[in-house]
Order: C-alpha cells, then sequence, then structure tokens
C-alpha cells in the first residue's frame, strides 16, 4: 500500500506495475495511458513480464523495420524460438497477445540459457510458467527487445488461431547487455 501513497501522479489514464518480494518493494513503475489488460495480483515464483510489455504498445512494428539489428532471418514456433533465444541469437522476440492463455509452459531458469522445455536440466529453475512468459523473460534477460501484438481488435482475435511466436536474429553472435532486470 506504501506503494501507492507514494506514486506520483500523472495525467489522464494510467496503469501502475508493482513487484515485492519478501515484503520489500521491488518496482513500482507508472505506466501513462490507458490500462490495456484488465486487473490482476498474483503470487508466483517468477514476476510476470507481459503486462508491462503489453502495456508499452509503443514498441510496434515500427520497431522491426527500423533500428534493429536483425537480419531478416527469423525463426517461427515455440522450440526454434527457444532455442535460438537459448543461443543469444534473438535480436527481436514478437509474440501474439493470445499467447498469454495458450495453456502451454516452459521452464523458467535462473541462470543462462533463462528458459528450458524440461524440468530436468542441470541449472535452477523456477518451475513451469506460461509460454509467453518464459520466452519474454529470457529474450528480455538476454538483451533481446519483444514486441507484443496486439494490432487486431478483440472480434478479429477471438476469430484465428494465435500465432506462433517469432524471433528475429541477430546479425553478430554477441550478446548485447540486458535491456531490463527480471526479479526472480
Amino acid at each position: 500500500m506504501r506503494a501507492f501513497d507514494s506514486a506520483p501522479e500523472l495525467d489522464g489514464p494510467s496503469a501502475r506495475y508493482i513487484l515485492v518480494r519478501s515484503g520489500e518493494l521491488i518496482v513500482s513503475a507508472a505506466l501513462a495511458g490507458r490500462r490495456i489488460r484488465g486487473e490482476f495480483a498474483g503470487y508466483d515464483s517468477v514476476p510476470p513480464v507481459l503486462p508491462m510489455l503489453c502495456h508499452s504498445r509503443d514498441m510496434s512494428e515500427a520497431v522491426l523495420r527500423r533500428g534493429t539489428t536483425a537480419t531478416g532471418a527469423r525463426t517461427i514456433g515455440a522450440e526454434d524460438v527457444m532455442a535460438a533465444l537459448q543461443q543469444g541469437r534473438v535480436d527481436t522476440l514478437l509474440l501474439d497477445v493470445r499467447l498469454w492463455k495458450s495453456g502451454k509452459t516452459l521452464e523458467a531458469l535462473a541462470a543462462d540459457p533463462w528458459v528450458d522445455e524440461r524440468e530436468s536440466t542441470e541449472i535452477v529453475g523456477y518451475g513451469p510458467v506460461p509460454m509467453a512468459e518464459a520466452l519474454a523473460r529470457a529474450a528480455l534477460l538476454s538483451g533481446a527487445r519483444v514486441v507484443i501484438d496486439e494490432h487486431a481488435g478483440e472480434i478479429a482475435r477471438s476469430a484465428r488461431a494465435a500465432l506462433p511466436p517469432q524471433a528475429f536474429l541477430r546479425t553478430r553472435a554477441e550478446r548485447p547487455h540486458p535491456v531490463m532486470a527480471v526479479a526472480a
């Protein structure tokens, strides 16, 4: 509740992303603009990053067309995208917003390569999390951009199946520094 008391006032509609771990406020982000998704609260070993990414719709397809180091090569599908993320080759990850509720899960890992599809990995894991969350988290931790596809309206989106995840690959093999720290 202290996070709300000390929250900066924003003009117009806004949303707030708050992350607390062991009673300590880790993130308190005021996000300008109307809230994209409904309110939610939860408890999990891996904090969700998709709500904040969904709110940041300024990262649109324009990001894919300009200012990217991607080669134009891309991978499509959860397994291929996960493999590219594990190898640090992803420049930009494109996720259909409906993947958030797909029911598929992946293992969120505590260290590089950040994501796997099995529980029998040598790296400590936090358990299965929704596939879109696991891929987005791995992308952010490996320095990739994440773009959420929300261009179609609710009616159009419900009429077609969710598109599989897509990864636009880097031209160079080295990994940049993460663009966002994700608390575990």
